[in-house]
């Protein structure tokens, strides 16, 4: 469960749209970074119904990072009256300690009503106008942009003696993506868009960041993104990975660049040629090292499907029929892998694959990515997560999915984890 963090104060009158943003952008006392979690709770707290207060969680275990993200029993966050805030992520100093960065997102593709060009572009016009005044700097902002993925990206940053303000947004052949507002100190790195997304690891420094804990288990500490409830999960992995790496991404721009669907999700295929096509600019390189055959086709399917049913019956367990999880969709034909795994019984394929040698391949490979200080990107059946350890000892591998703080570090078996593979993936730093 994801732990909420909710400070009521007196009633406050709701605003006919929903609760204004600005008091959270422009505290009264003019204290922007000296507020902890009490204080910016209650910045979002006035003009909303002390019955319903808006919720903020801990996205990170250490608490250093708190999310917003409205909810259908608290009324909404909405920027100037006329579009509802999406999510909004406040970076802390310390573990439970003052602002250090707050990141706003006032459109995202995966978590509002998809928006016309016309609307889209009022929009960010109207945030050009107000964060001008905010910031009170009177000189054009200024201007960068570049590519990613094919897709014009645009930013405007205005620059004050107490913070550094920067809209970000790109609107792809879909129709608009993003437009974010990102608000620093003014001492923090640059943001340039071309240095923000490429990768600043040395490759050659990361086995310095595994970690041991007192159990003598590996680990790496891979920065979290919440995907929230959208099927982000390919494009807040491969942004968490890079944020990693150093780079200042977040998952609508990973998002932008896979084409990934809030609802069908990210295709494999097309996310290896988006990342194989993107490695300049994010200084990766896309590298697969382990892919279990089993679940290539479905021809490769019905022979697993084949040997599964064997050892299911020799345990008088019952078998497994792929037919009974392909849909049709009009005139295409859906084959349902996530809830296929889901049917599987895990001592059957324990035991199905306990004299494959394969599984001590899968372990070798996964073993030498973390002493090499890479998180592995694991694909399972309609999901993607994170490898970001091992337990040598157990024989377990640690794995973290994109849900928040309570999903960080999960531990499995070797074996168990071999059995619901489809890839593993890394990417390495050029």
């Amino acid at each position: 469960m994801k732990r909420f963090l909710s400070v009521v104060f007196g009633a406050c009158a709701l605003l006919l749209a929903g609760a204004d943003i600005r008091p959270l952008l422009a505290p009264a006392d003019g204290n922007f970074w000296e507020r902890g979690p009490a204080e910016l709770a209650r910045a979002l707290a006035a003009g909303h119904s002390p019955h319903h207060p808006p919720p903020l969680m801990w996205s990170k275990r250490d608490r250093t990072q708190l999310r917003y993200v409205g909810t259908k029993d608290s009324a909404p966050l909405v920027w100037e009256r006329t579009t509802r805030v999406c999510e909004i992520l406040f970076d802390l100093d310390s573990p439970g300690g003052k602002l250090s960065a707050m990141t706003v997102s006032l459109y995202n593709r995966g978590d509002a009503k998809p928006m016309d060009d016309a609307a889209f572009r009022k929009l960010r016009e109207n945030a050009e106008t107000v964060v001008a005044d905010l910031s009170g700097v009177k000189t054009p902002p200024e201007r960068d942009r570049m590519k990613l993925g094919g897709e014009l990206i645009l930013s405007r940053i205005w620059r004050s003696e107490t913070a550094r303000w920067q809209l970000l947004w790109c609107e792809s052949g879909r129709g608009p993506e993003y437009l974010t507002l990102k608000i620093v100190k003014p001492d923090a790195p640059e943001d340039r868009l071309r240095g923000a997304v490429r990768s600043a690891q040395d490759r050659r420094a990361l086995p310095d960041r595994i970690k041991t804990d007192e159990q003598g288990r590996k680990f790496l500490e891979v920065p979290m993104i919440d995907q929230g409830e959208k099927g982000y999960c390919a494009a807040a992995t491969v942004a968490r990975v890079l944020r990693y790496y150093g780079a200042d991404v977040d998952q609508n721009q990973i998002a932008q660049l896979l084409g990934t669907d809030p609802a069908e999700g990210t295709s494999w295929t097309v996310m290896l040629q988006k990342l194989e096509r993107s490695k300049s600019k994010l200084n990766v390189r896309p590298r697969v090292i382990h892919a279990n055959r089993d679940f290539e086709t479905p021809d490769s399917l019905r022979k697993f499907l084949s040997r599964y049913g064997k050892v299911a019956k020799s345990m008088k367990k019952p078998g497994v029929k792929l037919d009974d999880y392909i849909e049709t969709r009009g005139r295409a034909r859906i084959l349902r892998l996530d809830l296929l795994d889901k049917a599987l019984d895990r001592e059957v394929v324990r035991e199905l694959y306990r004299r494959d040698r394969n599984v001590g391949k899968f372990r070798q490979e996964v073993r030498a990515a973390i002493d090499r200080g890479l998180p592995i990107l694991w694909m399972i059946p309609g999901h993607i997560r994170l490898i970001v350890g091992v337990d040598t000892k157990r024989d377990l591998v640690l794995y973290s999915d994109s849900w928040g703080a309570a999903h960080e570090r999960s531990e499995m078996p070797f074996i168990d984890a071999f059995g619901m593979t489809v890839r593993l993936l890394v990417l390495d730093p050029r």
